[in-house]
């Protein structure tokens, strides 16, 4: 068995990984339903730590890029167009959840 210091910075940083993977995952952020700042906040700790995820990031940082007409990010009821693939929240094109859920195409 080995127990050099080293080994046992890396399982612990292995540990807050694994941690910090699962807090991205149970954020719910393929569903629109993360909030931005939570968004920010896991990129920020993902900086802190020694193990990189860069494909966890990316899809973290691709929330906060622009959609809608109003070019911010992916938050809320969003509605995708089925001609552009465009995302856009329900409140700037007056469709509510209830309204689109009358619709199968967008």
């Amino acid at each position: 068995k080995v127990a050099c210091k080293e080994l046992k910075t890396l399982r612990n940083e292995m540990r807050f990984a694994r941690g910090w993977a699962g807090r991205v995952k149970r954020s719910k952020l393929d569903q629109g339903s993360t909030k931005i700042s939570d968004v920010q906040d896991l990129i920020e700790e993902h900086d802190s730590l020694l193990i990189e995820m860069p494909d966890v990031v990316k899809k973290l940082k691709q929330a906060l890029r622009g959609y809608c007409i109003c070019r911010r990010p992916y938050e809320g009821f969003m509605i995708g167009c089925d001609e552009c693939d465009e995302w856009y929240h329900g409140a700037c094109i007056g469709v509510s959840e209830s309204q689109a859920d009358k619709y199968e195409k967008y």
